[in-house]
């Protein structure tokens, strides 16, 4: 090794006893343990605005008893999922010091213009706090400082996957509920290429069995293809809520598909109404992800969901739900004998 050389590697040695001395955590015997929300509870927490490293953005507000999704028209949250968060983030506390300096925000993705989470928790009193959660030397070690504070510490009881700023993980996703595809009587689908109509009536053996419409002789309804349809609608799941007011842009007033269900619940008939109104760009600039905008009868919200929730909805064809029967083989005739050369 020549004198250079051993220059360089003794400067590259002291660059990496550097980094260690910066971004070792402190958790020595009688290291300070700092509570961070000290004498805060759960129940003081009304506001909490989680924004995630792709700018996606949640904000959960507190309404009397239960939660709601003040980004997404109030539409419950999960309280279920939502209190353990809450808990966890007023518990939180480290005696884990990992670096002191505005330099190594960064780093550690604790930034303001680097971080995989800034949560913004809102107390009744009205006081706010921000604080940023970064990367993670394991699943119980993740990075965390406080807005306005150079120290950045370990904590082991709150991660970046707990706090999601996609809707999906705070709602019930189900948006279609309460229609059981067994008491489904009848069902009529309206889109740019026609009406079909589709009714469940006994057959000879007396049991119900599906039909549609203006089947020609020899015709059968594509009971799978049928089926498919009924399941999808029946369980319809949404992606994100947009509140209780319809807007122009949502394209329901002139619908790319409306669905009617009618039903059998509890010894009375009640018709249920699906309508698909635009596909709108959404919160990022991919048009794969483009959601329909839509509208249960039942729910009092309107709703985005996947293209590939109801897509078809809107391209259906008869084709699509007939099919003729499979013709019997007849026995071909016998082949002529080969001349003799």
């Amino acid at each position: 090794m020549t004198k250079i050389q051993k220059i360089l590697a003794g400067f590259l040695a002291l660059q990496l006893l550097a980094a260690v001395i910066v971004f070792w955590p402190r958790n020595a015997a009688g290291a300070e343990n700092v509570v961070f929300f000290e004498g805060a509870a759960a129940a003081d927490i009304v506001r909490l605005a989680i924004t995630d490293d792709t700018g996606a953005q949640v904000e959960l507000e507190r309404q009397g008893d239960g939660w709601v999704l003040a980004s997404g028209g109030d539409y419950p949250v999960k309280t279920e999922t939502l209190d353990p968060v809450l808990d966890k983030i007023v518990a939180l506390e480290s005696n884990r010091l990992v670096a002191r300096t505005a330099a190594s925000q960064r780093q550690l993705q604790v930034s303001p213009d680097n971080f995989l989470r800034q949560i913004t928790v809102t107390f009744q009193d009205d006081r706010s706090q921000t604080f940023y959660l970064g990367s993670a030397t394991n699943l119980r070690a993740t990075n965390f400082r406080l807005d306005g504070e150079n120290d950045t510490y370990l904590v082991a009881d709150l991660n970046v996957f707990e706090l999601s700023a996609n809707a999906t993980s705070w709602v019930d996703t189900v948006y279609v509920s309460g229609v059981a595809q067994d008491s489904v009587t009848a069902l009529t689908l309206t889109n740019a290429n026609g009406t079909l109509a589709f009714r469940s009536e006994a057959n000879q053996d007396g049991e119900s069995a599906w039909t549609l419409d203006g089947l020609a002789e020899g015709e059968l309804l594509n009971a799978p293809a049928f089926n498919s349809l009924l399941t999808r609608i029946l369980n319809l799941r949404l992606v994100r809520p947009l509140g209780v007011t319809a807007e122009a842009a949502y394209g329901l007033d002139e619908p790319q598909a409306t669905v009617t269900v009618v039903a059998n619940v509890e010894e009375s008939t009640q018709t249920y109404t699906l309508t698909i109104g635009a596909r709108l760009p959404d919160q990022d600039d991919d048009p794969s992800n483009d959601n329909y905008i839509v509208k249960w009868s039942e729910a009092p919200y309107y709703v985005a969901v996947a293209p590939f929730s109801v897509e078809t909805l809107t391209e259906h064809t008869r084709t699509d739900f007939v099919q003729l029967p499979t013709p019997i083989p007849t026995e071909s005739a016998p082949a002529e004998p080969t001349p003799a050369p």
